[in-house]
Protein backbone atom coordinates (compact mmCIF):
# COMPACT_ATOMS: atom_id res chain seq x y z
CA UNK A 1 0.00 0.00 0.00
CA UNK A 2 1.39 3.18 -1.04
CA UNK A 3 0.34 6.78 -1.51
CA UNK A 4 1.48 9.64 -4.62
CA UNK A 5 2.34 12.87 -3.49
CA UNK A 6 0.58 16.13 -5.10
CA UNK A 7 2.48 16.61 -8.21
CA UNK A 8 4.87 13.97 -8.55
CA UNK A 9 3.65 11.18 -11.10
CA UNK A 10 3.71 7.87 -9.24
CA UNK A 11 6.52 4.94 -10.46
CA UNK A 12 7.47 2.00 -9.79
CA UNK A 13 10.30 0.04 -10.73
CA UNK A 14 10.75 -4.14 -10.82
CA UNK A 15 13.87 -5.85 -10.90
CA UNK A 16 13.44 -8.23 -13.96
CA UNK A 17 12.90 -11.81 -13.02
CA UNK A 18 11.68 -14.60 -15.15
CA UNK A 19 10.15 -16.29 -12.09
CA UNK A 20 7.77 -13.17 -11.58
CA UNK A 21 5.19 -11.64 -14.08
CA UNK A 22 4.25 -8.07 -13.49
CA UNK A 23 0.34 -7.15 -14.35
CA UNK A 24 -0.68 -3.09 -14.40
CA UNK A 25 -4.21 -2.89 -14.06
CA UNK A 26 -3.63 1.23 -14.88
CA UNK A 27 -0.53 2.98 -15.80
CA UNK A 28 1.65 1.87 -18.88
CA UNK A 29 4.73 -0.44 -18.31
CA UNK A 30 8.33 0.37 -19.89
CA UNK A 31 11.59 -1.83 -19.75
CA UNK A 32 15.16 -0.46 -19.60
CA UNK A 33 18.32 -2.33 -18.69
CA UNK A 34 16.81 -5.23 -16.79
CA UNK A 35 14.07 -2.85 -14.93
CA UNK A 36 10.48 -2.90 -15.47
CA UNK A 37 8.80 0.42 -14.83
CA UNK A 38 5.02 1.07 -14.42
CA UNK A 39 4.75 4.84 -14.83
CA UNK A 40 1.64 7.05 -15.27
CA UNK A 41 -0.76 5.34 -12.48
CA UNK A 42 -3.92 6.98 -11.87
CA UNK A 43 -4.05 6.69 -7.59
CA UNK A 44 -6.89 5.67 -6.27
CA UNK A 45 -8.53 2.18 -4.14
CA UNK A 46 -8.31 0.06 -6.65
CA UNK A 47 -5.24 -2.38 -7.65
CA UNK A 48 -2.76 -0.39 -9.75
CA UNK A 49 -0.15 -3.39 -10.71
CA UNK A 50 -0.36 -7.34 -9.94
CA UNK A 51 2.58 -9.58 -9.49
CA UNK A 52 2.47 -13.12 -9.87
CA UNK A 53 4.87 -15.84 -9.36
CA UNK A 54 4.75 -19.33 -10.96
CA UNK A 55 3.95 -20.94 -7.92
CA UNK A 56 0.56 -19.02 -7.85
CA UNK A 57 1.49 -16.53 -5.28
CA UNK A 58 1.01 -12.71 -5.94
CA UNK A 59 1.13 -9.52 -4.53
CA UNK A 60 -1.40 -6.52 -5.02
CA UNK A 61 0.00 -3.13 -4.74
CA UNK A 62 -2.38 -0.18 -3.90
CA UNK A 63 -1.30 3.61 -4.75
CA UNK A 64 -3.96 5.27 -2.34
CA UNK A 65 -3.81 9.60 -3.22
CA UNK A 66 -2.51 11.67 -0.84
CA UNK A 67 -6.27 12.91 0.85
CA UNK A 68 -7.10 8.56 0.75
CA UNK A 69 -4.07 8.40 2.35
CA UNK A 70 -4.79 10.65 4.67
CA UNK A 71 -8.40 9.15 5.70
CA UNK A 72 -7.02 5.20 6.42
CA UNK A 73 -6.52 3.65 9.58
CA UNK A 74 -4.05 0.71 10.36
CA UNK A 75 -5.77 -1.32 13.44
CA UNK A 76 -6.15 -5.08 14.75
CA UNK A 77 -10.34 -5.70 14.92
CA UNK A 78 -12.10 -9.21 15.24
CA UNK A 79 -8.31 -10.96 15.45
CA UNK A 80 -6.76 -9.50 11.98
CA UNK A 81 -4.82 -6.39 11.22
CA UNK A 82 -6.82 -4.44 8.99
CA UNK A 83 -6.86 -0.82 7.41
CA UNK A 84 -10.40 1.35 7.51
CA UNK A 85 -10.82 3.98 4.92
CA UNK A 86 -13.57 6.36 6.20
CA UNK A 87 -13.81 10.39 6.25
CA UNK A 88 -15.37 10.28 9.67
CA UNK A 89 -13.10 11.11 12.74
CA UNK A 90 -12.56 7.21 14.25
CA UNK A 91 -11.36 6.18 17.51
CA UNK A 92 -10.84 2.47 18.46
CA UNK A 93 -11.98 0.36 21.50
CA UNK A 94 -11.54 -2.79 21.02
CA UNK A 95 -13.44 -4.37 18.59
CA UNK A 96 -15.45 -1.06 18.46
CA UNK A 97 -14.59 1.33 15.62
CA UNK A 98 -16.00 4.68 16.91
CA UNK A 99 -17.68 6.77 13.85
CA UNK A 100 -18.03 10.63 14.32
CA UNK A 101 -18.46 13.16 11.68
CA UNK A 102 -20.67 16.76 10.92
CA UNK A 103 -21.99 14.97 7.67
CA UNK A 104 -24.58 12.36 7.61
CA UNK A 105 -22.72 11.22 4.32
CA UNK A 106 -19.74 10.90 5.96
CA UNK A 107 -20.42 8.16 8.65
CA UNK A 108 -18.96 5.06 6.95
CA UNK A 109 -16.07 3.16 6.96
CA UNK A 110 -14.37 0.52 4.38
CA UNK A 111 -12.21 -3.02 5.62
CA UNK A 112 -9.20 -4.22 4.12
CA UNK A 113 -9.32 -7.36 4.60
CA UNK A 114 -13.21 -6.93 4.01
CA UNK A 115 -15.42 -7.98 7.43
CA UNK A 116 -16.51 -12.22 7.63
CA UNK A 117 -20.04 -10.91 8.73
CA UNK A 118 -21.95 -7.24 8.74
CA UNK A 119 -22.10 -4.94 11.29
CA UNK A 120 -25.13 -4.47 13.38
CA UNK A 121 -26.75 -0.86 12.31
CA UNK A 122 -25.05 -0.70 9.21
CA UNK A 123 -25.42 -1.38 6.08
CA UNK A 124 -22.99 -2.68 3.44
CA UNK A 125 -22.23 -0.04 0.83
CA UNK A 126 -20.60 -1.93 -1.77
CA UNK A 127 -16.91 -1.82 -2.35
CA UNK A 128 -14.61 1.18 -2.66
CA UNK A 129 -11.72 -0.20 -4.90
CA UNK A 130 -10.30 -3.24 -2.39
CA UNK A 131 -12.47 -1.72 0.78
CA UNK A 132 -15.30 -2.99 1.55
CA UNK A 133 -17.34 -0.59 2.76
CA UNK A 134 -20.28 -0.22 5.36
CA UNK A 135 -22.19 2.47 5.91
CA UNK A 136 -24.39 3.66 9.19
CA UNK A 137 -28.19 4.62 9.84
CA UNK A 138 -28.11 7.82 9.80
CA UNK A 139 -30.84 10.21 8.68
CA UNK A 140 -29.62 13.90 8.65
CA UNK A 141 -31.58 16.15 11.57
CA UNK A 142 -31.32 20.32 10.45
CA UNK A 143 -31.08 22.31 13.41
CA UNK A 144 -31.79 26.26 12.99
CA UNK A 145 -31.52 28.06 15.91
CA UNK A 146 -32.91 31.64 16.40
CA UNK A 147 -30.83 34.55 17.46
CA UNK A 148 -31.71 37.93 18.99
CA UNK A 149 -29.55 40.75 20.23
CA UNK A 150 -30.61 41.94 23.58
CA UNK A 151 -28.53 45.11 23.98
CA UNK A 152 -25.33 46.55 22.39
CA UNK A 153 -21.92 47.33 24.15
CA UNK A 154 -21.79 50.37 26.00
CA UNK A 155 -17.81 51.75 25.95
CA UNK A 156 -15.63 49.92 28.26
CA UNK A 157 -12.07 51.67 28.97
CA UNK A 158 -8.77 50.13 27.59
CA UNK A 159 -7.86 46.91 29.55
CA UNK A 160 -5.37 47.34 32.24
CA UNK A 161 -1.91 46.69 32.36
CA UNK A 162 0.58 44.71 35.00
CA UNK A 163 4.03 45.07 33.60
CA UNK A 164 3.38 45.47 30.35
CA UNK A 165 0.86 42.53 30.57
CA UNK A 166 -2.80 42.82 29.82
CA UNK A 167 -4.80 42.31 32.44
CA UNK A 168 -7.79 40.51 32.79
CA UNK A 169 -11.11 42.30 33.00
CA UNK A 170 -12.81 42.76 36.24
CA UNK A 171 -16.54 40.61 36.98
CA UNK A 172 -17.80 43.68 37.13
CA UNK A 173 -16.61 44.84 33.67
CA UNK A 174 -18.94 42.50 31.80
CA UNK A 175 -22.13 44.60 32.47
CA UNK A 176 -21.15 46.76 29.69
CA UNK A 177 -21.11 43.55 27.04
CA UNK A 178 -22.90 43.06 23.88
CA UNK A 179 -25.66 40.49 24.45
CA UNK A 180 -27.89 37.89 22.36
CA UNK A 181 -30.62 35.77 22.84
CA UNK A 182 -30.02 31.87 21.47
CA UNK A 183 -33.03 29.92 20.72
CA UNK A 184 -31.81 26.35 20.44
CA UNK A 185 -35.02 24.27 18.94
CA UNK A 186 -35.63 20.65 20.40
CA UNK A 187 -34.28 18.21 17.62
CA UNK A 188 -34.27 14.63 16.90
CA UNK A 189 -30.27 13.91 17.73
CA UNK A 190 -29.81 10.57 18.86
CA UNK A 191 -28.37 9.40 22.30
CA UNK A 192 -24.64 9.91 21.94
CA UNK A 193 -25.03 12.43 19.40
CA UNK A 194 -23.82 16.22 19.56
CA UNK A 195 -24.59 19.73 18.92
CA UNK A 196 -22.09 21.97 18.09
CA UNK A 197 -22.79 25.88 18.12
CA UNK A 198 -19.74 27.56 15.61
CA UNK A 199 -19.92 31.54 17.29
CA UNK A 200 -18.24 33.49 14.27
CA UNK A 201 -17.21 36.91 16.34
CA UNK A 202 -15.07 39.78 17.14
CA UNK A 203 -14.67 40.76 20.82
CA UNK A 204 -11.93 40.64 23.76
CA UNK A 205 -13.92 38.07 25.30
CA UNK A 206 -16.92 35.81 24.92
CA UNK A 207 -19.09 34.02 27.16
CA UNK A 208 -21.93 31.46 27.11
CA UNK A 209 -24.73 30.70 29.70
CA UNK A 210 -27.51 28.26 30.08
CA UNK A 211 -30.55 29.05 32.99
CA UNK A 212 -28.18 31.85 34.02
CA UNK A 213 -24.85 29.73 34.70
CA UNK A 214 -21.94 30.24 32.82
CA UNK A 215 -20.98 27.40 30.40
CA UNK A 216 -17.71 28.00 29.26
CA UNK A 217 -15.97 31.48 27.95
CA UNK A 218 -13.43 31.91 24.78
CA UNK A 219 -10.56 34.62 24.70
CA UNK A 220 -11.30 36.20 21.09
CA UNK A 221 -8.21 34.52 18.63
CA UNK A 222 -9.66 35.32 15.07
CA UNK A 223 -10.81 31.42 15.12
CA UNK A 224 -14.75 30.43 14.88
CA UNK A 225 -15.49 29.38 18.40
CA UNK A 226 -17.24 25.74 18.47
CA UNK A 227 -18.84 24.75 21.56
CA UNK A 228 -20.47 21.03 22.25
CA UNK A 229 -23.59 20.93 23.81
CA UNK A 230 -23.94 17.01 24.72
CA UNK A 231 -21.88 17.55 27.73
CA UNK A 232 -23.53 20.69 29.36
CA UNK A 233 -26.18 21.23 30.86
CA UNK A 234 -27.12 23.63 27.11
CA UNK A 235 -28.46 20.34 25.89
CA UNK A 236 -31.66 20.96 27.78
CA UNK A 237 -32.08 24.33 27.95
CA UNK A 238 -32.87 25.51 25.23
CA UNK A 239 -31.95 28.85 25.43
CA UNK A 240 -28.99 29.96 25.82
CA UNK A 241 -26.96 33.84 26.48
CA UNK A 242 -24.16 34.79 24.74
CA UNK A 243 -22.33 37.70 25.91
CA UNK A 244 -19.02 39.37 24.30
CA UNK A 245 -17.26 42.16 25.69
CA UNK A 246 -15.54 44.57 23.33
CA UNK A 247 -12.07 44.59 21.77
CA UNK A 248 -10.56 47.26 21.95
CA UNK A 249 -8.03 49.15 18.84
CA UNK A 250 -4.37 48.52 19.84
CA UNK A 251 -5.11 46.60 23.37
CA UNK A 252 -2.09 45.16 24.22
CA UNK A 253 -2.31 41.22 23.35
CA UNK A 254 -1.32 39.51 20.78
CA UNK A 255 -3.27 38.14 17.93
CA UNK A 256 -1.91 35.74 14.77
CA UNK A 257 -1.28 37.58 11.63
CA UNK A 258 -4.93 39.02 9.90
CA UNK A 259 -7.03 38.02 13.22
CA UNK A 260 -7.23 41.89 14.27
CA UNK A 261 -10.97 43.11 13.31
CA UNK A 262 -10.97 46.13 11.43
CA UNK A 263 -11.84 48.88 14.44
CA UNK A 264 -12.23 52.49 14.32
CA UNK A 265 -8.71 54.68 15.91
CA UNK A 266 -9.58 54.88 19.72
CA UNK A 267 -12.84 52.43 19.06
CA UNK A 268 -14.27 49.20 20.18
CA UNK A 269 -15.94 46.32 18.56
CA UNK A 270 -17.99 43.30 19.99
CA UNK A 271 -19.36 41.89 16.67
CA UNK A 272 -21.20 38.38 16.84
CA UNK A 273 -20.82 37.86 12.79
CA UNK A 274 -22.94 34.33 12.25
CA UNK A 275 -23.49 31.59 14.31
CA UNK A 276 -24.36 28.05 13.24
CA UNK A 277 -26.09 24.81 14.74
CA UNK A 278 -24.38 21.54 13.39
CA UNK A 279 -25.09 18.25 14.49
CA UNK A 280 -22.07 15.73 15.06
CA UNK A 281 -23.54 12.02 14.10
CA UNK A 282 -21.29 9.53 16.43
CA UNK A 283 -21.84 5.81 16.00
CA UNK A 284 -20.10 2.93 16.93
CA UNK A 285 -19.25 0.21 14.26
CA UNK A 286 -18.89 -3.74 15.97
CA UNK A 287 -17.14 -6.15 14.51
CA UNK A 288 -17.76 -9.55 15.82
CA UNK A 289 -14.92 -11.72 15.76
Amino acid sequence: MFFALPGIAPELAFEDRDDIAIENLTGKITREQNTTYVQAIDPGTQIAVRLRARNGEGINIVVLTREQALNVWKTTVAGKERLILSPANLYFDGNGVHLAAREASLMKAGFYPGLERSPADFDRAGDDGVFQVFSAKVTAVPINAKIQKVRDADPTPPPKRDKDVAMVPQESAFAAAARWIIDVPPSDLETGDDLLLQIDYEGDIARLYADGNLLTDNFYNGNVWSVGMARTAAQKAGQLELEILPLHDHAPIYLPRGAWPAIPSGGQVARLKSLQTLPEYQRILRVEP
